[in-house]
């Protein structure tokens, strides 16, 4: 199968997937107000569940748009734009503090620096620390904590992602991107998303549950972060309005979250 022929097949599907998961999304607001009025409580137990796989699909579904602009080569893959990272973090904690809450774990965010510009692709750095925090939570589990820390080494910016806890260790063999069987999906992603903004990514597994990723990425100095950028801009491009957090962490989130009441 020649490449070109690969990737228009890949084109098509990623079209068909989108397609059916606008149907479903279509489905689930037409039956919400119905289920609201007559449901009662167990229903709307069922409505948050499908709310949750409709994100989990989403999800999927930026892990295939990423694998297909990766495909592409770098030019391609990455739009960049003039990017503060310290502010990006920090709107990221702000929506992931509180869910993680609700997931049963603990999260602590650290920064040693306020401003951090770089030129980068906002949509893949929230998908990269997305990514790392989702297996984060799931090595933490209930009772866990996870950390996102971000410092400055000279001209690099660091950000570890670290969990402590009794979660599980996912192990999948990625295929697709070629970082090695003893990444998870979540991290051959991540891995990639650095490489192509120029940086690196190390990953420690303790035998005790403690795990840690470590993404060293460029900055540059000079780079004017226009004002409407100050804090990026965090709904998922492409899905009418969907939280990023809520796409990136619909694996490890408990279903109670994604009660219709509290999507709107």
């Amino acid at each position: 199968m020649d490449k070109f022929f690969q990737e228009q097949y890949g084109v098509v599907l990623l079209e068909q997937f989108r397609e059916h998961v606008n149907n479903l999304m279509a489905a689930i607001q037409l039956l919400t107000p119905v289920i609201r009025e007559h449901g009662g409580p167990k229903y709307m137990q069922y409505l948050a569940i499908a709310n949750q796989s409709i994100y989990r699909l989403m999800r999927l579904m930026s892990h295939m748009e990423f694998a297909q602009r990766a495909g592409e080569g770098d030019e391609e893959a990455i739009h960049r734009v003039p990017v503060d990272l310290s502010a990006l973090c920090e709107t990221l904690e702000q929506e992931i503090s509180p869910l993680v809450e609700k997931a049963g774990c603990n999260f602590q965010y650290e920064a040693q620096t306020a401003h951090l510009p770089m030129q980068a692709d906002i949509t893949l750095l929230y998908q990269l620390i997305l990514n790392l925090i989702s297996y984060a939570l799931h090595t933490a589990g209930t009772g866990g904590r996870v950390g996102l820390k971000l410092v400055k080494d000279r001209r690099r910016a660091i950000l570890t992602i670290w969990s402590s806890g009794l979660g599980r260790v996912k192990r999948e063999p990625e295929r697709i991107l070629g970082h090695g069987s003893t990444l998870s999906l979540e991290q051959s992603i991540a891995c990639t998303i650095a490489e192509l903004h120029g940086g690196t990514m190390v990953v420690e597994q303790q035998e005790d549950r403690e795990s840690r990723a470590v993404v060293s990425l460029p900055i540059q100095v000079g780079v004017k972060i226009p004002l409407f950028m100050k804090t990026p801009k965090s709904d998922y491009d492409g899905t009418g309005g969907f939280s990023t957090v809520l796409v990136g962490l619909s694996d490890v989130l408990p279903y109670q979250i994604y009660l219709s009441e509290d999507l709107e």
